[in-house]
């Protein structure tokens, strides 16, 4: 588990990365999961 701290900071760079108005909410999406599924985090 992350300190309180470190995951707020992850959050904080999260939401201004998905929320930027730039890139529509199904390519960000699409970044998501093709990144997770490159570090081996499945469904």
């Amino acid at each position: 588990m992350m300190p309180r701290q470190v995951n707020q900071s992850f959050a904080d760079f999260r939401n201004a990365a998905v929320n930027n108005g730039i890139i529509d909410p199904k390519t960000t999406f699409m970044i998501q999961m093709g990144a997770a599924t490159a570090v081996g985090c499945y469904p």
